[in-house]
Formats: structure tokens, C-alpha cells, sequence
């Protein structure tokens, strides 16, 4: 199993874990659903596999196979339907579960999702999933928010059933719910802007600690360490916006003033993002292309944080 787009694959949930690599709980979550148009979802487990050549011979035997460790974890494109929780993504992605000796640690999860195939059904479960790397991005105003993340994982679980697995696919509330779009405008202090696109990148250098699973039987991922914490933002606006932020920190003189960026994601439960950061003068600054006059701006991020919405429906 490989590449997986929409109609393959049900609706991704996550189960909390309190233990690194054991769900607290059998309590599935809706997570999000693979985009529509251009959605995947890309299982990247690697075996490691090592083979011997025995027995004065070149040719190879099943018996000299040995998988040394197995590296788990999956990419995937998705959108996530407006509801109460869907900022959960961007939570597990930024949001720490506590320290450990003063050291922030991301929050973990079990994702679970089944998937269709000609024989019946395959059930996928990753223990212990972090987010590596995550990608916000909207093509156009009001363009429906797609999260692009690469996930590494603990450990992969593959199951196969004639029959679909008894677990609840979302209610019929949140089935109903459309995807969360970018509504409005960039207000940065008292101006409000309003750029073509967007991007927010989120990149937590992980790393993993292999160990021995005494459960499974094979090494594995015991742990994921957290690197250097990397974000950007950047946005295509028009010259006439471009004046508005030139107002407050001086682009052209090349002063770098950080800036408080405010975005808001989602129209039944709306997510105000807030972001700190400053810009980059690195030659972001693409050239007029067709006469368009529009530029691309790139800030460092130092911060995000976002505000639990009033629930409007669940």
C-alpha cells in the first residue's frame, strides 16, 4: 500500500495519548478528511531491512531476511470540516504536553482510518504520532484551508477484515459540516489587508530513538525528540497593500520590525490565528510578473497561538 486519495480512505481520527505510544482511551476523535481535489494520504513506513548472503551463493533466500527496526509514520494532504474541534490539527502541530527535565514536548496521538479495498477492508492504526511537519496554505480568499503534514510514528498496525470495522464514522452533525475556509482579511495593527494567498509552515526538526519494543517483539520508535523549532509565514499581496505594511516597518529602508499578524480560518467556528514574527530580507521579493504588480512577503515566526472558538455548531 502506497499512494491513497479520496474515496479510498474513510475520514482520519485521533485517540489522545497520555503515555507516549498508548491511547489513553478508546475514544476515537474526528481528525480530518483527505482533500477533495488533490488529497492523499502516503504511508512512509520503512522496514529496514537487512539481508545476508549465505550458504556460497548469490542468490537470495526469504530465510536470510531479517527486518533490523521499523521506522513508522505517513504524509498526507487534508481539509478538516468546520466544526468544534478542527483546529486540533494546528493544536497537535504547536501545542505542548508539559516538559520533561524543562524540555517542551509536543502532544502525541494514535490516528486511526480505514481503507477500502478490492478484498474488503484494511484498518491502519500509527501509535505515537507526532507532527514533523506541518504546511497551512489557501490558494485564494475564501479557498478552502488545506493542511498538508508529515507524521512520524511510534509503531504501524495493519489489519484486514471482509467486513467494514464496527467504529463510528463522524455524526451525522459533522458530516454534514462544509470544510473550513480563510474568511476575511490579514489585519496587522489597524490596517486590514487583503492578500491573494497564503502559507504558514510548521517544522519541528523530530528525531527518533529507537529502542527495543519487549511488546512487539523488534525495535522500533521509542521516542521522538524535538529539534529546533522553524516557522514562516508569507502572503502575496497587491503594491496597494504592500504600501500598508511599508507604513509600520519600513520595507524599503529594510528595517526589521516584527509585526503581529492576526488570520482568521473557519466561518462556522472561526480560529483567529495570531502571529508573530518578522521579515525576512533574503531576496523573498519576486519580480513583477505580467504587470500584475504583487509581491510576496515572508516573515520568521517567532510565535502562534489561536483562541478556542465560541462553538456556533457542533
Amino acid at each position: 500500500m502506497t499512494h491513497l486519495t479520496a474515496g479510498d480512505i474513510s475520514p482520519l481520527y485521533s485517540m489522545a495519548e497520555s503515555t507516549y505510544g498508548t491511547p489513553s482511551s478508546s475514544a476515537r476523535n474526528y481528525y480530518a478528511d483527505l482533500k477533495g481535489e488533490g488529497g492523499s494520504f502516503t504511508p512512509t513506513d520503512d522496514p529496514n531491512m537487512h539481508v545476508a548472503w549465505r550458504n556460497n551463493s548469490r542468490a537470495y533466500n526469504m530465510a536470510d531476511y531479517v527486518a533490523t527496526s521499523h521506522d513508522a509514520g505517513y504524509t498526507d494532504v487534508l481539509e478538516c470540516r468546520d466544526g468544534t474541534n478542527w483546529y486540533d490539527i494546528l493544536k497537535y502541530a504547536t501545542s505542548s504536553e508539559g516538559t520533561t527535565e524543562g524540555t517542551p514536548r509536543l502532544n502525541s496521538r494514535t490516528t486511526d482510518l480505514l481503507v477500502k479495498t478490492e478484498a474488503g477492508w484494511e484498518h491502519l492504526t500509527y501509535y505515537g504520532c507526532k507532527t514533523d511537519r506541518l504546511e497551512i496554505r489557501a490558494d485564494q480568499p475564501g479557498g478552502i484551508v488545506e493542511f498538508d503534514e508529515t507524521v512520524m510514528a511510534a509503531l504501524a498496525i495493519v489489519t484486514t477484515s471482509q467486513s467494514r470495522p464496527s467504529y463510528d464514522p463522524p455524526s451525522a452533525q459533522i458530516e454534514a459540516l462544509p470544510a473550513v475556509q480563510w474568511v476575511g482579511g490579514v489585519t496587522m495593527g489597524s490596517s486590514t489587508i487583503y492578500p491573494q494567498n497564503f502559507r504558514l509552515s510548521i517544522n519541528n526538526n523530530l528525531g527518533r530513538v529507537r529502542g527495543w519494543n519487549a511488546t512487539e517483539g523488534k525495535a522500533g520508535t521509542v521516542g521522538l525528540t524535538e529539534g529546533r523549532l522553524e516557522m514562516e509565514f508569507q502572503m502575496d499581496v497587491w503594491m496597494e497593500d504592500l504600501a500598508e505594511i511599508d507604513a509600520t516597518t519600513r520595507i524599503e529602508d529594510g528595517v526589521d520590525g516584527a509585526q503581529t499578524i492576526h488570520l482568521t480560518l473557519g466561518i462556522n467556528n472561526p480560529v483567529t490565528v495570531t502571529i508573530y514574527g518578522s521579515l525576512m530580507f533574503d531576496g523573498q521579493h519576486h519580480s513583477l510578473v505580467q504587470d500584475k504588480q504583487m509581491e510576496t512577503v515572508r516573515y520568521r515566526v517567532e510565535s502562534i497561538t489561536f483562541a478556542t472558538p465560541a462553538a456556533t455548531q457542533a
